[in-house]
């Protein structure tokens, strides 16, 4: 019921229409009517029964408005030409999760109950049970191709991404790829063996998206930056107001842009931070489980033990899950901001005047395109940790404080003191990044101009004296690039032996 609004609302957005009548939808759309028959059953059998409480009467009503839910989606996921349903796998699999206690304490009550009583109930929440198991596994099956896809075109020369017509499994557990990479296992993969881009990645799709919001801010500040003509006066502003131009920022189009894509990567993390700490709370409880009782204690059930040890596993595979998916989705906005970022770049090169060239050189151009956009798209996968840090931290400090006391105030001491050493490295790492740089732009305008004078080279044979100019710049990128390395070394040294002084 709380994700029914926006898959209705992401089906309504679908660029795919009408997926025909199938043995796959059919069989669902069946399976779920029985269920609404069966709770239509359930609710006749509690209201006519005169021992029956409030909330027997309740529970088939809601399991059956659930149920008219279930087919609406199903059929209007088939209208809307969506092959297969994350929302309904995964309400299948809570479900039978939260079905299979309630049916194993009926069953142990009516086995261990002296005097026989109704197995009504028994029967329905078992038939239910198996249905919603059978409804799980079809969920795992994709229905058949839409008829009708916007914006598809007739070229079949390439082969398309297996990931547009994946299941939400194999979308999570990355089973897609097993054919590419089973491929390259056996023999070397060639041009043709490898898959045409997901059109979600394109850049035919990501820069659109970029330019209406970037395109607004270029139009304000190509008009404000003209003389202010007023009555036939030039007014002159006075101070450090910055111009346009000068305040002009990617960070808000980038924003509008991939933000919601963004919030969903941190609400995935979100999730993973807090299981995180939900594993070691379970393993002290087995731990307490399997220590010997005291003389005169109730010894705990055997169910607890095994209940304890399932959600100690479910735990660690949805973690594993959570954090695999954050990573690709984040690795994907990154990619999508790269080539947002390197497609604007190129459209204003072609059309900078020459009177702009003169103030940046060809080199710096290269630079941002190839260096720079990407150390954006690399930063977006860790720009999470600025909250995630300081709440692993806080919670860690707030349960170990329960266990250890006062003790653990030397751990947090060490952590505040490493703080100022990754400052510190930091802003080392900056500098050497910053000289870097420096030579890689002089390094590519020397190559420009050896490339565009290669006829005068040639004619008076200075390649020898050319090229160790070349060399000795890359020769200087080489000892920053060896000074960063060191620096990375001992960073990581440091931070290695931070969890054990801790």
């Amino acid at each position: 019921w709380v994700m029914a609004p926006f898959l209705i609302y992401r089906l309504y957005r679908s660029k795919s229409l009408y997926i025909p009548h199938t043995l796959l939808n059919i069989i669902q759309t069946v399976l779920a009517a029985g269920l609404g028959l069966f709770a239509g059953a359930d609710l006749i059998y509690f209201a006519t029964k005169e021992s029956g409480d409030t909330v027997d009467v309740l529970d088939p009503i809601i399991r059956g408005l659930t149920w008219l839910l279930v087919v609406a989606i199903i059929q209007l996921g088939r209208v809307r030409g969506s092959r297969n349903s994350a929302v309904l796998w995964i309400f299948w699999f809570v479900f039978i999760l939260f079905s299979l206690p309630r049916l194993y304490s009926q069953m142990r009550r009516e086995i261990d109950s002296e005097t026989p009583s109704d197995l009504t109930e028994v029967i329905s929440n078992t038939l239910t049970l198996v249905i919603a198991v059978v409804q799980w596994v079809l969920a795992f099956f994709m229905d058949a191709k839409p008829a009708y896809i916007v914006g598809e075109g007739p070229d079949d020369s390439t082969i398309p991404c297996p990931e547009t017509t994946s299941s939400f499994p194999s979308i999570i557990t990355f089973s897609w790829f097993d054919s590419l990479a089973w491929t390259g296992y056996k023999r070397t993969i060639l041009d043709a063996d490898l898959w045409e881009l997901n059109p979600r990645d394109q850049s035919a799709t990501v820069a659109p998206v970029f330019d209406n919001n970037w395109g607004p801010k270029l139009k304000a500040a190509n008009l404000t930056s003209r003389g202010n003509v007023d009555g036939g006066e030039v007014v002159i502003e006075t101070g450090k107001k910055k111009s346009p131009k000068e305040s002009l920022s990617i960070f808000l189009p980038l924003v509008k842009s991939f933000g919601m894509s963004f919030l969903l990567g941190s609400v995935l993390k979100f999730f993973h931070d807090i299981m995180v700490f939900i594993a070691p709370m379970l393993l002290r409880r087995i731990i307490a489980f399997s220590e010997p009782v005291c003389e005169g204690c109730t010894q705990s059930p055997v169910w607890q033990g095994i209940l304890y040890a399932i959600a100690l596993l479910l735990v660690a595979l949805f973690q594993t899950i959570l954090l695999s998916t954050y990573f690709y989705w984040m690795y994907l906005i990154g990619l999508w901001t790269k080539s947002a970022l390197i497609s604007a770049l190129y459209r204003k090169s072609l059309t900078v005047t020459a009177e702009s060239k003169k103030g940046s050189t060809s080199g710096e151009i290269v630079n941002l395109m190839s260096v720079d956009c990407q150390k954006i798209g690399d930063i977006l996968p860790y720009l999470n940790m600025l909250w995630s840090s300081p709440l692993q931290i806080t919670v860690a400090i707030y349960l170990l404080y329960q266990i250890l006391g006062a003790s653990v105030i030397a751990g947090l001491v060490v952590m505040i003191v490493l703080i100022p050493v990754n400052g510190f490295s930091a802003a080392i790492t900056r500098k050497l990044q910053v000289k870097m740089m420096k030579q890689k732009d002089i390094r590519v305008k020397k190559m420009n101009e050896l490339l565009s004078g290669m006829k005068i080279l040639k004619l008076y044979a200075w390649e020898p004296s050319f090229m160790q100019e070349v060399v000795d710049i890359r020769n200087s990128e080489l000892k920053i690039l060896l000074n960063i390395g060191y620096l990375s070394a001992a960073i990581s040294f440091i931070w290695t032996c931070a969890p054990f002084l801790v």
